[in-house]
């Protein structure tokens, strides 16, 4: 959880403080996301922890059979936690997106 107080102000007065820019640094356009970009690619899995606050910068939408989103929803469920190795007390929302992902690249590498 976060504080609604680290807002985009807060994080462009905080790196204008750490980096000391003069006069302030304008912050870029970063409100891009798959649907602005033009890429090809086929056989992704796109996965992302719901405690993940890298989960905005990634495509959180299904996008195809080939493309497919996966959310992992659950407590502790943060930024890369798919990749862990597994355990037996794991989340079962977890363990059902790990047998989602495995299904899809099974699939793939038929």
């Amino acid at each position: 959880m976060r504080s609604g107080l680290l807002d985009l102000n807060f994080w462009h007065w905080m790196c204008n403080i750490v980096f000391d820019y003069p006069g302030g640094l304008p912050l870029p356009d970063t409100n891009t996301t798959s649907t602005y970009l033009s890429y090809e690619g086929s056989n992704i899995v796109y996965v992302n922890g719901g405690e993940d606050p890298w989960q905005w910068a990634s495509v959180r939408q299904w996008s195809s059979e080939s493309r497919p989103a996966v959310l992992v929803d659950c407590n502790d469920c943060g930024h890369c936690v798919d990749l862990y190795t597994p355990q037996p007390d794991d989340p079962v929302e977890l363990k059902k997106a790990r047998e989602t992902i495995a299904s899809y690249v099974a699939k793939w590498l038929v």
